[in-house]
């Protein structure tokens, strides 16, 4: 009857239910206008990801960088000059 219908529809949604995922750490970068944020968040990927330049205050909004070293996987938020 019902409560059969009720644990085959849990049974079914349980089956489907996306893996849990692990919280990421994140870690801020925050300093002087050009002191090389975003450079040293670049290093740490590996690869250019966010705009770097000259000129101060290129930075307006903060900008996630998802990266991956030994195996650990964090987000590096780049933050406007203070």
């Amino acid at each position: 009857g019902r409560r059969e219908l009720l644990e085959r529809i849990a049974q079914a949604v349980g089956e489907r239910a996306e893996p849990e995922t692990k919280p990421v750490m994140q870690l801020a970068v925050v300093g002087k206008r050009n002191a090389g944020k975003s450079s040293f968040i670049n290093a740490l990927a590996g690869e250019q990801r966010v705009i770097v330049s000259e000129t101060p205050g290129t930075t307006r909004d903060s900008v996630d960088v998802r990266v991956k070293l030994d195996g650990r996987e964090f987000v590096v938020i780049d933050t406007a000059g203070v």
